[in-house]
């Protein structure tokens, strides 16, 4: 958790990350970015399968789930709330032909 010190003015205070607390916040950050990346690869698995598209190299398709979810995530981030994965997915197969 965060603590709490005092500045060298009487007064001032500022938050203070406590030691390991940056690595806990930093993985769940990672352990976010890796399900979102996982759940978004998966949709896509599916869509391919029930949907004619065209061949990608799976560098390609590599390079889109890592777009999408860097932009959900940061609409997450924006918002301050979760945004819905499905509609968000729903709306980016639009773009796939």
């Amino acid at each position: 958790m965060h603590k709490c010190i005092r500045g060298k003015e009487k007064g001032q205070t500022r938050q203070r990350i406590l030691p390991g607390e940056r690595n806990h916040m930093e993985r769940d950050g990672q352990d976010r970015q890796m399900k979102t990346a996982i759940i978004l690869a998966r949709m896509y698995g599916i869509f391919e399968t029930l949907h004619p598209v065209a061949f990608r190299k799976n560098e390609a398709v590599v390079a889109l789930i890592e777009q999408w979810t860097e932009e959900y995530l940061h609409m997450e981030k924006e918002t301050g709330n979760e945004p819905d994965l499905t509609k968000f997915f729903e709306e980016k197969s639009r773009t796939i032909s």
